[in-house]
């Protein structure tokens, strides 16, 4: 049964102390002027990640409801979408899929730490990161725990060279290299992972923004965890397919799934 959905109006007071976040998907204008032809993805994650504790709202077209709903679900955050009446049965469906979700509070895992300026220009990194799933947070100087640091305007750093997003991104695989990568997604460009998790347990949440369904997408965890299974939202909870866990890693196929799937490890 799909949950009844709530539609209540948002008071202009109410916008004002919220931030309002662009529409997640494929932004389809910048695809067609990208050199390297990758899909661009529009998310919101990197905002998330950047302040947590900010509240959120969406006001979304007809067809981006659902997305935007996983989306806030997927990291936890204080946020209103505002709707098209049209998604109202696609956004109860994804409500009846999160409730099914179990509840884990873990921290969240990162290996590249970004020094916060508060400038136009991090937000730049910040974004660039998240789209090329290279997990990382904010700190306020360099962290030994984690792999690499980027304070923007240094000489590893120079603000220019963030004008060249391809070159950057490659800057920042090539330090932390792909063998040592905290998490890698194979099999699609456009599905942006969180990873959280402590001791013996991880969590990969897996958003697709590229519409239609993501099949045959497969995951590299750091961490050897032998006990694995996936929740898609097309289906109750499943086995996941090609399981390894060897050498400190853990490889699995993930489920097909249209908008967002959590794949919960355990090495007990």
């Amino acid at each position: 049964m799909i949950p009844q959905v709530t539609v209540q109006p948002l008071p202009p007071e109410e916008q004002k102390v919220r931030r309002k976040l662009d529409n997640p998907g494929l932004d389809k204008s910048v695809t067609t002027l990208s050199p390297s032809r990758r899909p661009f993805v529009a998310a919101n994650g990197w905002q998330f990640i950047r302040e947590p504790g900010a509240r959120y709202w969406y006001d979304v077209p007809a067809g981006a409801g659902p997305l935007a709903a996983a989306e806030a679900h997927a990291y936890g955050v204080d946020a209103t979408v505002k709707i098209d009446a049209r998604d109202k049965e696609a956004v109860g469906k994804v409500l009846a899929f999160v409730r099914t979700v179990p509840e884990a509070k873990l921290p969240v895992l990162a290996q590249i730490g970004v020094v916060d300026d508060g400038s136009e220009a991090v937000g730049e990194v910040m974004m660039l990161l998240s789209r090329r799933n290279l997990l990382w947070t904010v700190v306020k100087a360099p962290d030994p725990k984690l792999a690499l640091t980027i304070r923007l305007g240094s000489s590893e750093f120079p603000k220019e060279s963030a004008k060249d997003p391809s070159e950057f991104a490659y800057r920042v695989r090539k330090r932390i290299s792909d063998g040592k990568r905290l998490l890698r997604v194979f099999g699609s460009e456009v599905v942006l992972a969180r990873v959280v998790g402590e001791g013996k347990r991880a969590r990969v949440s897996l958003l697709n923004y590229g519409g239609g369904v993501a099949d045959g997408i497969r995951i590299r965890v750091r961490g050897a965890y032998p006990t694995a299974s996936a929740l898609p939202d097309r289906s109750h909870l499943e086995p996941v397919i090609d399981h390894r866990a060897v050498a400190g890693f853990t490889e699995l196929t993930v489920p097909p799934f249209t908008l967002y799937a959590v794949v919960d490890l355990s090495s007990s």
